[in-house]
């Protein structure tokens, strides 16, 4: 029988990881574009994934998470040295899988189930 109780000791420890992006994700709803970002840990093999309003119509119940989404593809393409050279957003994935990253992880506990969260994004140490 599978216990719950181990998936925690499972998870590495909060704390600062050298990882990548390895995963991007367009995802076109009726009235909204969702980014949704997988990032790999160095030397783990769990993965941690954020999920951001990039754009929204007028009038979607989502509208208010879009100053979110954009300062989230900022901070991203900030670390890892990227520039978007165009307004098109299915270039998003190819300009973003394999931007190598320090990711603090964190845990937090979802219907009493533990998983990681990513707390910060930062460029990654060369020397880690």
């Amino acid at each position: 029988m599978i216990s719950l109780a181990t998936i925690k000791d499972a998870l590495p420890p909060p704390g600062d990881y050298q990882g990548a992006v390895i995963v991007v994700k367009l995802i076109e709803k009726p009235t909204e574009l969702w980014l949704q970002v997988t990032y790999g840990l160095r030397d783990h093999a769990e993965e941690v994934r954020q999920i951001h309003c990039l754009a929204a119509a007028p009038g979607s119940p989502h509208r208010h998470r879009t100053t979110d989404g954009q300062r989230a593809l900022n901070r991203l393409l900030t670390a890892g040295k990227r520039e978007l050279a165009s307004p098109d957003p299915a270039v998003l994935p190819e300009l973003l899988t394999g931007i190598r990253l320090t990711l603090t992880i964190g845990h937090k506990t979802v219907d009493r189930v533990p998983e990681l969260v990513l707390r910060n994004i930062t460029p990654s140490n060369p020397e880690a």
